[in-house]
């Protein structure tokens, strides 16, 4: 229809007693009408008393049809001296060109109100006015005008629904239904809570709309359903009574008035769903009809019927115009026109006839409901798609293409691709979307979903609703959050093989449509569909399943702007529109930037106007731009802030030039921080500024023709006019500098082949640092490169520096591994496994050893050292005679009393902690208060420097043993003796007490072990327990005394079974004497010290192998655990004690497993002797069969009954070994040193030769290229089977190998020697010694993977098996041996690594 309607007026005065409007006298009147400039014509109307029954009568149901068409024929009749033909054409020709036509009705005489002037006829045709469609007659009283709205209305506006049955049932339930549907579809606000009133009365309604002032939530249209009735001479509404629902009131039309006219102001329409609400009653009554009363309140609008009207037809009017109103965004009179087609489809019924329209304003731009038809920042929503305009011809082309996807049963997925700021989510859900529906012929179900940060729950909910009852259409959309949301990849991987396979299957007939942002789509490529393979990024920008979304132009810019405000009855200022195009400027972010623009417009708006003023009044399209980038600059965190502020600095050009600064399209890529814990803040800040329409992304082909996401500013004036980027550029020019310095020397390296060098370089590379996101991908390349070759040249520096010190560690350190692995964590060279040695140095120390995690300096001569029961110090005591202790936490020693006159050889905590007794040379005991310092005691009594001793459990008792050939006991409190325990005349060397203080253990010089039993009156009886030929100098028994520990002059150390002395435990490892044996806890393990310099911790009730700890200079002269047993001290005689953490105790050590334990799954390989099968071997793929012809010779049959079988010679030697090749093309044979290989194709044969003795065993890699050997000559060789090359040797084997073989990817090799050395041989570098010592025979299994390897100590099948955790990454390696040692390297000890010194290595402080 066109915009602008015909506008046509009938204005009638009655030529006598025209003041008085309602002086009405029943005889044949003339009438003037009024038209334009001053002119009248006059119009005779018969009342007769006829017509009066004929008005009377066609209100009643059964009317007589000729009756209508006779009254409007009388009608016609009465205009037809006023010049009314011509009107009549007028409407005529504009109905026939779809035009609308208003026609108002304005009389100073009220009788003419109660003519049905929607029956007026047309001369031709003989139609009713009301039949034709686009037709609206409106009703205004003189001079009145609708009450000035609320200013600065907000959109929307409440419906009040008030009912009342007090004069008869009514359909109170379809009528809130149909205004609830029309809201639920339209998203408009209705709650029955607030905006219903049942049961209405005069006073509930009064109550309610005040209410709505007070909340500030105005009512913008009133719907009254209620029955009207009679009053006196004429109709009011039946209401209920204010003190009782039981009672009835009739409100005539002036009480109602009287009511509402306060309210003007904010009710906007009234509709009167009543019988007679715009029947005025008896001719001449001075009280109107209750419409017509409304209407004089000035109320804007007011819709009535003039005649009863019918049930359904109420509902169908409820219905329909709501649906107008609120769907449609129409205005009133397109409502009402629309309600009237409806209500004439009903022929049994007069309602369309009934209705009438009461308007104080024109109701073309009447809009009781409010609606901006700009959405601003956010896209277009279904309810919106009344609103956009300009993508209609995209949107049926892609209705189209998504049809015909489903009927060529292809894959029905079609995704909306464009770059951000091109409005595919609007595009999709409020155009895309309705010219689908439109089209199906099927009943469809819709399901919309954002994939968010959990998109599998997301479909999965959404898929669980699915029914295979009717179709399903699911519309993804910001299909990019599966890359910003924080969805893991397996997530983002399912969630599209899902959609994949919804939109593939019959059963659950779901058709895909999605809308991505078309910088995502390089993203997409890491996710494969189910589709032979195919990435998801092809298959979207592909030409089946890719709808491309063309970006807005200027005449879809004209129409986003002009066709919206049409649709509300909007109006733009002269030139407005002009204005706001030149400053749109085809900008990449118009679209969002138009959206903002006209909002904002809207806002300001002067009644239906959008005015300069307004767009003057925000400075805009740029004004408003730049005031929403300061609110969202201003909403970022300080943290967000500094990103926002480094990325929009790298999106301008020319920033120091001067001139104009222009837009820089970047790839996002090189925008990103290279820092992983930043590239989560860059990109929630990168889609805010997008999601915000500050920023447009896109994507296009690179140089290398690959998919690269880009990013560009929305408008040139954010560079240009926003003054807090402008403030930032200022700040930041010395950045903007080296970058512009950056692109110059970028173009002479591209030219020239010119690296930065020396302070160049290192003035870029600080400035990158600082500056990272404003270097560009070429840039960033120019100084990785010429980094990248510095870094180079000092690496070949460094590495032989590393090289050097780890050969001066072992040649310093000798044997102290903690020392030594201190050193291989200070290589500086980052390529550790090209450091020779390196690997196999740190893989020795974790497999077997025990690494220190602090040393501690006594001073010289230092003998014992204990853990204080609480395990938060350490007590120690040496030939010095002093008394120190230690405290991990401070990292400090302090001396505890007076000094002894004699070396201390002795220590020990009382079970308390609070004392401390300690042993001297000179044959006495003291004992000492922890806290205090102070000597409590002095035992006394032995003639010689006493070995040991020892509190009992209970901590009353003190043992001692003592050279004097004497045991004394001594009560720990008072120190005095209680007796001399004798035996043999030798020395005492040990002695223990049993837990329950009852016996006592003692042992002498000559080996032999008493125990002394306490008896009656305190005595005490010996009893001979154990003969030896060897001298004991240590004794132990385990906490639940079921254990005894000996060590001995001759390194050995004993473990019995009190139970069962007969078959002791025998420990062997040290090679001299042992100093000191100590129990674990809980008995489960033993440590053992001795003048060899280390110490062994012994596993008692488990199979797992000792571990040494070792790194002591001279002889270790104890060790102990912790009360808890998690740590051990060791004393040494150099002056140094070290605390090792016995819990981390063979770091890498092998689990033992029993040979009955099923082992790891996937065992590759096993060791196996070169001996040919007799019975024959059959190839891989079955197409050949070789077996022994005779000792050197083999025959080989084809498969297939037509195979001819051929003979295979290998000279005079003897065949050794037979295997074919993996892929089944080849056969190999060994013969003494030689290889023979056998094409089984071509049947040609190749001889390798190379060792000189017998070759011991052989593998072929898994991928059939390579071969390996290994001979008596103690080296192993890799041959080539594709190509004639020399072999590689591997050499440096202290033994024959006897097995070989290759990992499963046909990468590293590993060989096992005779005497059971481990090597795995990487493609290039020094092996990696796995085992160095006698742990195995013939048998190993390795993994494919390379993670788990078995060994077996003999070739028996019931010997125990070791399973081992390989690691061969030496990154992981060194990340190990760095958590396992806690040493660091003094000064002195770090500059060793590079001067070798010349006299003995200082004993300055420890650090741990």
């Amino acid at each position: 229809m066109q915009s602008e309607p015909l506008v046509l007026e009938l204005e009638f005065v009655r030529k006598s007693s025209s003041s008085d409007p309602y002086e009405f006298q029943f005889k044949p009147q003339d009438y003037i009408l009024r038209r334009g400039q001053g002119e009248y014509d006059e119009a005779h109307f018969p009342w007769t008393a006829e017509l009066l029954h004929s008005l009377a009568e066609i209100r009643l149901p059964g009317r007589s049809p000729a009756l209508v068409q006779q009254l409007g024929d009388t009608l016609r009749q009465f205009l037809s001296t006023t010049g009314w033909a011509t009107s009549e054409a007028l409407i005529l020709s504009a109905v026939e060109r779809q035009r609308s036509v208003v026609l108002t009705l304005r009389s100073a005489a009220a009788e003419l109100y109660a003519l049905p002037w929607e029956l007026m006829t047309l001369q031709k045709g003989g139609q009713h006015l009301g039949e034709l469609p686009s037709v609206l007659l409106r009703y205004e009283w003189p001079d009145v005008s609708a009450a000035p709205e609320r200013p600065h209305r907000a959109p929307g506006g409440r419906i009040l629904l008030g009912w009342s049955a007090a004069g008869g049932a009514i359909p109170a339930l379809e009528h809130r239904q149909a205004i609830e549907r029309a809201c639920q579809q339209a998203e408009h606000s209705f709650e029955p809570e607030h905006d219903i009133v049942p049961h209405l009365s005069c006073g509930r309604l009064i109550k309610t709309l005040e209410q709505a002032r007070k909340s500030d939530a105005p009512i913008a249209v009133l719907h009254l359903l209620c029955h009207g009735a009679s009053i006196g001479s004429s109709f009011g509404l039946a209401l209920h009574d204010d003190s009782s629902v039981a009672e009835s009131v009739v409100i005539d039309a002036a009480r109602l008035r009287q009511l509402l006219a306060p309210y003007a102001d904010m009710i906007r329409l009234v509709v009167l769903s009543a019988c007679d609400s715009g029947n005025g009653g008896a001719f001449g009554n001075h009280l109107g009809s209750v419409a017509q009363e409304l209407h004089r309140a000035r109320m804007d609008q007011v819709v009535a019927s003039r005649y009863p009207l019918s049930v359904d037809g109420s509902i169908r009017l409820t219905e329909t115009f709501y649906e107008q109103l609120l769907g449609g965004s129409s205005s009133v009179a397109q409502a009402f026109l629309a309600t009237r087609r409806r209500l004439a489809q009903d022929p049994t019924q007069f309602d369309w006839a009934a209705i009438q329209l009461y308007s104080a304003s024109d109701p073309q731009q009447a809009r009781p409901i409010l609606f901006c038809p700009y959405p601003g920042s956010v896209p277009f929503l279904p309810q919106h798609r009344c609103f956009m305009f300009g993508r209609e011809q995209e949107s049926d082309a892609l209705a189209d293409r998504f049809l015909k996807l489903t009927e060529q049963q292809a894959p029905r997925l079609l995704a909306v691709i464009a770059p951000s700021g091109s409005g595919k989510s609007s595009f999709l859900t409020a155009g895309a979307l309705p010219s689908i529906l439109s089209k199906l012929r099927s009943d469809v179900r819709v399901t919309q979903l954002c994939p968010g940060a959990t998109p599998i729950q997301i479909l999965e909910k959404c898929c669980a609703e699915f029914g295979a009852d009717r179709r399903q259409l699911l519309i993804v959309d910001q299909f990019e959050e599966l890359f910003t949301h924080g969805a893991k990849k397996s997530e983002r991987q399912n969630f599209c093989s899902l959609l994949w396979r919804l939109s593939t299957s019959d059963a659950t007939q779901v058709s895909v449509l999605i809308a991505v942002r078309s910088d995502f789509l390089h993203q997409a490529e890491e996710l494969f569909l189910e589709v032979e393979g195919h990435r998801s990024g092809s298959v979207l920008c592909g030409n089946l399943h890719g709808f491309w979304l063309t970006p807005p132009r200027e005449n879809l810019l004209r129409d986003a702007i002009v066709a919206p405000a049409n649709r509300v009855g909007l109006e733009l200022d002269p030139g407005l529109l002009e204005r706001i195009l030149a400053e749109l400027d085809a900008q990449p972010g118009a679209l969002p930037l138009l959206q903002r623009t006209m909002q904002l417009l809207w806002r300001h708006r002067d009644g239906n106007r959008l005015t300069q003023e307004s767009f003057d009044g925000f400075a805009g399209v740029v004004g408003g731009l730049l005031t929403h980038a300061d609110q969202v600059s201003e909403s970022l965190t300080p943290e967000d802030a500094i990103v926002a502020q480094r990325l929009w600095l790298c999106l301008g050009s020319a920033w120091t030039t001067g001139s104009q600064p222009n837009r820089r399209r970047v790839s996002i890529r090189t925008l990103r921080s290279k820092d992983e814990s930043q590239q989560s803040r860059f990109n929630q800040v990168l889609q805010r500024l997008i999601h915000e329409r500050l920023l447009v992304a896109s994507s296009s082909p690179n140089e290398q023709g690959v998919l690269e996401s880009y990013v560009e500013v929305a408008h040139d004036a954010l560079l240009r006019k926003w003054p807090r980027l402008l403030a930032w550029v200022d700040k930041a020019r010395p950045m903007l500098t080296v970058r512009e310095n950056l692109d110059r020397w970028v173009t002479d390296w591209r030219l020239h082949q010119t690296l930065l060098t020396g302070s160049q370089l290192g003035y870029a590379v600080q400035m990158a640092a600082a500056f990272p996101e404003a270097i560009d991908d070429d840039g960033r390349e120019l100084l990785t490169h010429s980094e990248r070759v510095r870094l180079e040249e000092e690496e070949l520096k460094l590495r032989g520096l590393d090289t050097l010190r780890l050969l001066a560690a072992k040649s310093v350190f000798g044997n102290d591994s903690s020392r030594i692995a201190s050193a291989l964590l200070e290589t500086k060279s980052d390529a550790v496994t090209t450091i020779p040695g390196w690997l196999d140095a740190s893989i020795d120390i974790l497999h077997n050893q025990v690494l220190c995690t602090a040393e501690i300096e006594h001073g010289w001569g230092l003998w014992d050292a204990r853990w204080h029961p609480d395990g938060q110090s350490v007590v120690l005591v040496g030939l010095d005679g002093t008394v120190q202790i230690w405290e991990p936490g401070a990292e400090r020693l302090y001396r505890l009393g007076r000094e002894h006159n004699s070396p201390i050889y002795r220590v020990s905590y009382s079970p308390d902690g609070e004392k401390l007794l300690t042993l001297c040379a000179d044959g006495t005991a003291r004992v000492w208060s922890v806290s205090s310092g102070e000597l409590l005691i002095q035992l006394v009594g032995h003639q010689d420097a006493i070995e040991a001793g020892v509190w009992s459990r209970d901590g009353r008792l003190i043992a001692t043993a003592s050279d004097d050939q004497t045991a004394r006991l001594f009560d720990a409190q008072t120190g005095k003796q209680l007796t001399v325990l004798t035996g043999p005349k030798l020395a005492v060397m040990g002695v223990a007490f049993a837990p329950d203080c009852q016996r006592l253990y003692t042992a002498y010089e000559d080996g032999s072990i008493s125990v002394f039993s306490k008896e009656d009156k305190g005595r005490w009886s010996r009893t001979p327990l154990i003969d030896s030929e060897t001298s004991l100098t240590a004794l132990a028994i385990s906490a639940d005394g079921t254990q005894l520990a000996t060590g001995t002059a001759d390194a050995r150390v004993r473990v019995y079974d009190l139970n069962n002395l007969e078959d002791p435990m025998e420990l062997a490892g040290h090679g001299d004497q042992v100093s000191m044996v100590a129990f674990g806890p809980n008995g489960d393990h033993l440590v053992s010290s001795s003048h060899d310099r280390t110490a062994w911790l012994w596993s008692l009730r488990s199979e797992r192998p000792p571990c040494l700890l070792r790194g002591h200079r001279l002889s270790v002269q104890s060790a102990s655990f912790s009360r808890d047993g998690r740590q051990i001290v060791t004393a040494c005689s150099d002056g140094r004690a070290r605390i090792w953490d016995a819990t981390r105790a063979g770091l890498d050590h092998p689990k033992r497993i029993k040979p009955s334990v099923p082992l790891p799954d996937g065992l590759l390989y096993r060791t196996e002797h070169l001996q040919p099968k007799r019975s024959g071997l059959h190839s891989s793929d079955g197409q050949h069969h070789v077996t022994m012809s005779s000792a050197s010779s083999v025959q080989v049959t084809p498969a297939g009954e037509h195979g001819m079988p051929f003979l295979i010679e290998a000279g005079p030697d003897s065949i050794t070994g037979i295997q074919f090749s993996p892929n089944g093309e080849r056969l190999i044979l060994t013969a003494e040193n030689r290889i023979l290989v056998c094409d089984l194709h071509t049947r040609s044969l190749r001889w390798l030769e190379g060792h000189t003795y017998k070759i011991s065993c052989f593998a072929v890699s898994p991928n059939s290229e390579w071969l390996i050997t290994g001979a008596e000559d103690w080296t192993a060789r890799i041959w080539s089977l594709v190509r004639v090359e020399e072999p590689r040797v591997l050499s440096g084997h202290d033994a024959t190998p006897v097995l070989v073989l290759f990992d499963s990817q046909s990468r590293w090799a590993l060989t096992v020697e005779l005497d059971g050395a481990t090597r795995i041989w990487p493609e290039s570098g020094p092996p990696i010694s796995l085992l160095s010592n006698s742990r195995l025979d013939h048998t190993v299994a390795i993994t494919p993977d390379w993670k788990k390897l078995v060994t077996q100590v003999a070739s028996d099948r019931d010997a125990p098996l070791y399973l081992w955790d390989l690691e061969l990454d030496p990154m992981a390696v060194q990340q190990k041996l760095r958590s396992a040692n806690k040493l660091v390297l003094s000064e002195e000890e770090y500059l060793m690594l590079y001067v070798k010194p010349q006299r003995p290595m200082p004993r300055g402080p420890r650090n741990s």
